[in-house]
């Protein structure tokens, strides 16, 4: 079991963090879109060369409190993505996360580290594939043993891959992960991005991809061969407990009705 240690920079929310003593910081002063009035203030060199510690801290911790390892999150437009925009060269837009997994590695190893990217996510990132190519190919290179990279795919946003999409990787031939495949193979790759049985059967098949279900894993704690799932309601993701619409969640949907035996899973 890995856990996932995040700093989230601008996409934080700035009312949680104020109520906390917690200042809003980015690597740069420019606002969420979805925020556009509040402003991050940005880190200085000190704030910034503060986090490898940070993020090594964590590592620590997971393997006090019995996780196997860590998955170094660099995606989804948290601060490690957001270092991949707010940069002015390639070389510097990678030098953030690729310090943060070198505290990580040298704190607790690098075969209990994983490390995720979102190559595609709606975040502005430059030269998406010049970046990400920099990124992990300095990442293989400098971390040899790295337990894995995890991958999210352009069709992330989407209930349902089918099977034409699986084979390409994403729904048109100009996004892809494949750039990414071929310069980490042989190495273990996860992706993950709305998969269902008969696409993710074809993505390891034919691509040899540790393929995950995250999102069905919270409406199926208990994964059956077949993977017949219960289908999740998105809505009630990230609901605190005393809110109203936490009815339903989580532990409220349905039992299994299959005499099957449950697969292990790796969560």
């Amino acid at each position: 079991m890995y856990l996932q240690p995040w700093a989230i920079g601008r996409a934080a929310y700035p009312d949680v963090l104020k109520s906390e003593g917690i200042l809003y910081v980015a690597p740069s002063p420019i606002p969420l879109k979805s925020q556009a009035t509040i402003v991050p203030r940005e880190l200085t060199l000190s704030g910034i060369q503060a986090y490898p510690a940070l993020y090594a801290k964590a590592a620590l911790n997971a393997r006090e409190a019995g996780f196997d390892g860590v998955e170094v999150h660099g995606a989804y437009g948290y601060l490690i993505d957001q270092s991949f925009q707010d940069a002015r060269s390639i070389e510097n837009r990678s030098r953030f996360g690729l310090e943060a997994a070198k505290a990580v590695v040298d704190a607790i190893g690098a075969d209990r580290v994983g490390v995720r990217v979102s190559p595609w996510n709606t975040f502005k990132v430059h030269m998406r594939i010049p970046q990400f190519t920099h990124f992990t190919s300095t990442l293989k290179h400098t971390h040899s043993d790295l337990a894995y990279l995890h991958v999210v795919e352009p069709t992330a946003g989407n209930e349902g891959i089918t099977h034409a999409d699986a084979r390409l990787g994403n729904h048109t031939s100009s996004k892809s992960n494949d750039f990414l495949r071929a310069l980490w193979s042989p190495k273990p790759l996860i992706s993950a991005g709305g998969f269902i049985r008969e696409s993710a059967l074809i993505i390891a098949q034919e691509k040899g991809d540790i393929v995950v279900f995250e999102r069905r894993l919270i409406s199926n704690p208990i994964v059956w061969r077949t993977l017949s799932l219960t289908q999740y309601n998105r809505a009630t993701f990230y609901v605190p407990a005393e809110d109203p619409k936490a009815a339903g969640v989580y532990i409220d949907y349905p039992f299994a009705t299959t005499d099957e035996e449950p697969v292990q899973v790796w969560l």
